[in-house]
């Protein structure tokens, strides 16, 4: 519960955080590990099955697993995950949390940038095959 205030709105503030972001779901630690594990599971056979369909795929996946797995072998160890990157406007976080959205956003960049490189010049894409 300690802060030490670093710069500005930055501090740096211990939270236990037993739920997902912004502390929803905060009596529900296992379904949480649950649906964490569940999802890891599905990033994994995603990227199994798509992982060349973009350069930027392996980096976005990476993240979001990278961040995912750590908050997980948190929740597993410790029962919560512990937050501490602080700003007055923003609910507290971690580097895990950061990885994640980072990863999420990169996701969705080469979605976009794929869809756009195999979509052809005059079609839509209901003819596409």
């Amino acid at each position: 519960g300690g802060a030490v205030d670093v710069a500005g709105p930055f501090t740096i503030h211990h939270v236990r955080n037993t739920g997902i972001a912004f502390g929803l779901f905060a009596d529900s630690t296992s379904v949480v590990i649950g649906l964490t594990a569940i999802a890891i599971g599905a990033l994994v056979v995603f990227f199994a099955r798509s992982g060349r369909r973009h350069p930027l795929l392996p980096v976005a996946v990476g993240l979001v697993l990278g961040g995912s797995v750590s908050n997980l072998v948190d929740r597993l160890r410790l029962g919560y995950v512990t937050d501490f990157l602080d700003l007055d406007y923003w609910p507290a976080f971690n580097l895990a949390d950061t990885f994640i959205v980072v990863g999420v956003g990169l996701l969705f960049l080469s979605f976009v940038a794929a869809d756009r490189s195999s979509a052809a010049v005059g079609t839509s894409p209901l003819s596409r095959s």
